[in-house]
């Protein structure tokens, strides 16, 4: 009889050992996440092409593009990249512009092959601008002057969890 008690106790023991793992980590999170705030760029002044001309033929060079950046206040800056796609024959180079060197007037350059490209202007401090299409033609030298526009700004909102107050009226007879 002893025998039979303690095999039904060990099975028993068994079961509640096999089954309290799952009803304690099988239990829901109740706790509820707050959102404490979010954050968000902003841009004050958009990123313009200020001019984008053919300032010249060469009979010696395949094609130029001539280039430079600005800031809001008109004051010239470093952009980091620029995306160079050739939509003809589908090719896309990209330039670290810390790797190129600017001229005297602050231009960079770049030859190219004639053909029609797309071009994009990337930096991280102001965003970007794209410039579709540009067809290049043999010697063309094209200067395009970039206004990137003022710097993006993060700001972060926060909320700030207030005391629930409890008003008491009275009723007007």
């Amino acid at each position: 009889m002893n025998y039979m008690i303690i095999k039904q106790l060990k099975s028993i023991i068994v079961i509640v050992i096999l089954t309290l793992p799952l009803v304690c980590f099988s239990q829901k999170d109740t706790t509820k996440t707050v959102i404490n705030g979010f954050a968000k760029e902003r841009k004050d002044i958009p990123a313009k092409i200020v001019s984008n001309k053919t300032i010249g033929i060469a009979d010696t060079i395949p094609a130029l593009i001539k280039f430079k950046f600005i800031d809001d206040k008109n004051r010239e800056i470093e952009l980091t990249r620029i995306t160079i796609a050739n939509l003809e024959l589908r090719e896309t180079f990209k330039f670290e512009l810390d790797l190129l060197k600017t001229d005297d007037f602050g231009y960079y350059s770049i030859y190219l092959k004639p053909a029609n490209y797309s071009l994009l202007f990337h930096d991280n401090t102001y965003g970007e601008l794209k410039i579709d299409s540009l067809k290049l033609t043999s010697g063309q030298i094209q200067e395009i002057i970039v206004n990137l526009g003022s710097r993006i700004t993060i700001e972060e909102y926060k909320t700030i969890q207030g005391e629930t107050l409890h008003l008491k009226s009275e009723k007007s007879n």
